[in-house]
């Protein structure tokens, strides 16, 4: 992928791109293998799905403050139980009655 960068289109491309966030004031730069073990892009690739919760059929019904509380009640079990993350989210789950996988879609979708 490195090497992919270097060639003059691509530079070009990437220019366009670095143009159009500065001039939104947001934070943008070129992230490459080096930066990044292949374990965190292979879970950013997966989360990267759960963008939009409301596009999952146990959210579509609740209201953006009931998934804003869910959310944070999820976060504080995150921050202070040592288990792994697939333990917590899977009893967070049974404990609000909601079918297993979608306490991990709420806090991927959160995560923006």
């Amino acid at each position: 992928m490195k090497d992919e960068l270097l060639k003059e289109r691509v530079l070009e491309k990437f220019e366009i791109e670095r143009e159009y966030w500065q001039r939104r004031d947001i934070d943008w730069g070129i992230v490459t293998e080096e930066e990044i073990p292949k374990t965190m892009a292979r879970n950013i690739s997966y989360i990267h799905d759960y963008y939009n919760i409301q596009d999952y059929d146990v959210f579509q019904e609740m209201s953006a403050q009931h998934i804003e509380d869910l959310s944070l009640s999820l976060m504080q079990r995150l921050l202070n139980d040592a288990r792994s993350i697939r333990n917590i989210t899977n009893e967070f789950d049974l404990d609000i009655h909601l079918p297993f996988g979608s306490s991990v879609h709420n806090k991927v979708s959160n995560l923006n």
